[in-house]
Order: structure tokens, then sequence, then C-alpha cells
């Protein structure tokens, strides 16, 4: 059991190392121009006029939830594929949301700054651990079958 935790955790950080690197190198300026022209098809098509701010330091928990969901055995299946693409338009929801927040705390409440602070830190916590909440929810099962124990329910008690 721990040595299969540990070639996980091996794992884990090569793969969000690799991934980083395409991230940081190309996919935040793609990521980012699609969020912006999301929001401002939105608003266009709404007829609202909101500057949503780009929550952009909360955009690379989508490093963790894509290298969780690659290693984790079964590796590559097509519902994988189709459960990574539902995660990341859960998480995109999610950073629309956090613009929506931050848009909230600074341009429509005028919050003080140590009230944004205290408000900010909880939200941050929150977008780190949301990409591990979630994986544990798209892959509930695969997670059980790789590391816990066979459950031999049929056997005596």
């Amino acid at each position: 059991m721990a040595e299969k935790l540990l070639r996980f955790f091996l794992k884990f950080v090569l793969a969000s190392a690799l991934l980083a690197l395409i991230w940081f190198w190309k996919g935040a300026q793609g990521y980012e121009r699609f969020f912006v022209a999301v929001v401002n098809m939105v608003t266009q098509t709404a007829r609202i006029n909101l500057s949503l701010p780009i929550p952009s330091t909360f955009f690379p928990n989508l490093i963790p939830f894509l290298s969780l969901m690659l290693i984790t055995p079964p590796i590559l299946s097509l519902n994988r594929f189709f459960l990574i693409g539902a995660g990341w338009i859960v998480l995109f929801l999610e950073h629309l949301l956090l613009s929506l927040a931050l848009y909230l705390f600074i341009d429509i409440w005028k919050l003080s700054d140590s009230t944004y602070n205290w408000l900010f830190t909880p939200l941050s916590i929150l977008n780190g651990t949301f990409p591990f909440l979630l994986w544990l929810f798209l892959l509930k099962k695969e997670i059980r079958s790789a590391f816990l124990s066979p459950n031999y329910s049929n056997s005596p008690k």
C-alpha cells in the first residue's frame, strides 16, 4: 500500500512538473485569452457591462487536476477523456465564479483591504483544494480499486 502511494505521488509530481512547463510555455496565455473571450461573449450576449477581473493566479489549478486524471489507473480510456473535459468545464465555471466574487468584492461592495484579504484567503484555499476534491468525486471507484484492498464481502466473518 505505501509503495503504491509513493509511486503514485512520484508520478503526480512528474506529471505536474511537465504540465506546469507546458502551462507556463503556452497554456496560461491561451487559457487567459479563452477566459476573456468567454466573459466578453457572455457580457455582450446578456447586454450587461461588466469588467470582471481575470483571476489568472487561480488558473493553474487545472494542472493538478489534469495530472491526477492522467495518472490514476486505468490510465486512458474514452470515458476518462470525457471526465477530463467535464472537469475542465467545472473548473472553468469555478474560475468564472471566482472572477465574479472578486468583482463583487472590489467594484460593487468596495471592501476594505483587510476584509478583502480575510475573504480572499478562504477563496485561495478552496481554489487549491478544489481540483483534488473534483478528482475524488469523478474517479472515486478507480481510486478505491487502485489504493484500497479489495472488499471480501462474500467471505465468512
